[in-house]
């Protein structure tokens, strides 16, 4: 299949009718858990001396979106976006799925992110007590940084970290032919006028499929399958043994968020997971990017919603999508035909 066409596309029963509560320790988690990835108060910076190369971060955070929408593209919707075939596949995958929003517009995901961010939490902090427990300063885990402290390079360090990841996702080094690439992919996506009804609620939708794809991936089970009551206690095993590692540090998240500072072997993991990430941001090619002028067009911002819903649906529904190739029961070329004539 090439879209999520009406022929094909059922949704299963989403919608959860009991809220989720958190306990405190559960929300002391949350929290403890952004606040790692925030990097920990007073943490001492990195052994070496070091200055981040100055950028424009409105400029480069469109470079990021155009790298990160060819990176969706190529890895998980098989369509290259600097072929002529690849932009027409991302017109059909955004004309079907505007055909489909209305259908999904009263899901009900709330529960579900509430479950991931949980869950995710629970994942982040038991790698990093383990981390901890070792009392190593050279371990290695796998926390979820979104963002870096501020003194050690705030939102640049952020950008220039991602970029390093999707450079290597793309398999190729960043040049000045690398980014002659985007902005002639940049140029073409914007060229194509893309529209949706709601962003909002492309969004939001693309945010609750990732929640039960992240839940399916980290648990090994089909959620929708096996039901929320069975997903949570799952969520609940994981917790627990979280908490249990917790406590071995002397941690009682009943009580609320702890003096960090006060568990040395958590503090040198965490430095030296920022260290290496930002050894790796350093390493970049900045001047290939920093002189790439990448307009920010409202077509680009939709591409990267449509891709990020497509493929979010695609892991939480079990629906394979080969967007280069028609569906031969589709109603793609209805709808194309239908937006052609409105336009």
């Amino acid at each position: 299949m090439s879209c999520f066409c009406k022929n094909v596309l059922t949704l299963p029963s989403i919608n959860v009718s009991a809220a989720l509560t958190m306990s405190a320790s559960a929300q002391a988690a949350l929290a403890l858990s952004e606040q790692l990835s925030l990097g920990i108060p007073g943490l001492p910076g990195p052994l070496f001396a070091f200055t981040l190369p100055t950028i424009n971060v409105s400029a480069m955070a469109s470079v990021v979106a155009a790298a990160q929408l060819r990176a969706q593209a190529m890895a998980r919707l098989g369509v290259d976006l600097n072929a002529r075939l690849g932009l027409t596949a991302l017109a059909r995958l955004t004309a079907t799925l505007n055909a489909r929003l209305s259908l999904m517009a009263n899901l009900n995901f709330g529960p579900w992110l509430q479950l991931a961010a949980l869950n995710a939490a629970c994942l982040s902090l038991t790698a990093a007590f383990n981390a901890a427990l070792s009392a190593s300063a050279s371990a290695s885990f796998a926390l979820n940084l979104s963002v870096f402290p501020l003194n050690w390079g705030g939102i640049h360090l952020q950008l220039l970290s991602v970029m390093a990841n999707l450079s290597a996702q793309l398999g190729v080094a960043l040049s000045a032919d690398f980014a002659a690439s985007l902005s002639a992919m940049a140029t073409a996506v914007a060229n194509l006028n893309l529209s949706l009804p709601s962003l909002n609620l492309a969004c939001s939708l693309s945010a609750g499929f990732s929640a039960i794809a992240q839940l399916g991936a980290s648990l090994g089970i089909n959620p929708l399958q096996i039901g929320f009551p069975a997903v949570r206690a799952m969520v609940a095993a994981n917790f627990s043994a979280m908490v249990s590692l917790a406590a071995r540090l002397g941690i009682n998240l009943a009580v609320g968020l702890p003096n960090l500072l006060s568990f040395p072997g958590l503090v040198a993991s965490v430095q030296a997971s920022l260290t290496a990430r930002l050894q790796a941001a350093l390493a970049l090619n900045v001047s290939a990017i920093a002189s790439l002028n990448i307009t920010a067009s409202a077509s680009l911002g939709i591409a990267l919603a449509v891709s990020a819903l497509a493929i979010n649906m695609s892991a939480a529904l079990g629906i394979s999508v080969a967007a280069s190739v028609p569906c031969p029961i589709c109603d793609a070329r209805a709808i194309m035909a239908a937006v052609s004539a409105v336009a």
